[in-house]
């Protein structure tokens, strides 16, 4: 599971395609037999063809991207409501078959990426991070250092405990 906070809401298909998919400026993630997207945009899902599937999103909606390789399922979560199942019988179980998270932008579309370096905003049960988040010891460690950083900034501006006040005539 990963999942993709947009910061527009054009043109974005996220999901999934195995290790050997070829992209090009005209095919994208869904666009090959092993490679499963779903776009918000034009609320269709795209594997080779594309359906009507899910619902419109918005810039700032964050859309959970989740594959269960034991049931052969790719499925979608918007503001970490389910948008149900997209995909069936996705090819797994075949000696080298990887996937991995892919996504395909239009030009002026953005997103921001959490393979789970950071808590997810929406965890889905049963369903794991691509990637561990640090230990409590080195978040806690960075965000005493960022709080050390910017106290300076703060409360000491000028490098001068001093305050001068000037009566007004």
């Amino acid at each position: 599971m990963y999942e993709v906070t947009l910061g527009t809401d054009g043109i974005q298909q996220l999901g999934w395609a195995a290790h050997g998919c070829t992209f090009t400026n005209e095919d994208g993630v869904g666009d090959s037999p092993d490679s499963y997207a779903f776009d918000g945009k034009r609320v269709k899902k795209w594997n080779v063809q594309c359906a009507a599937y899910g619902e419109a999103w918005a810039a700032g909606d964050v859309i959970g991207v989740l594959i269960d390789l034991e049931r052969g399922e790719v499925r979608y979560t918007k503001q970490g409501q389910d948008l149900g199942v997209a995909y069936t019988q996705v090819r797994r179980k075949v000696p080298g078959l990887a996937y991995v998270p892919a996504l395909s932008l239009s030009r002026n579309e953005s997103c921001a990426v959490n393979f789970g370096a950071r808590p997810f905003l929406h965890p889905q049960a049963g369903y794991a991070s691509l990637q561990c988040p640090p230990e409590g010891a080195v978040q806690a460690r960075s965000l005493l250092n960022y709080l050390g950083e910017i106290s300076d900034a703060i409360w000491h501006p000028c490098g001068d405990d001093s305050i001068e006040v000037k009566e007004q005539p």
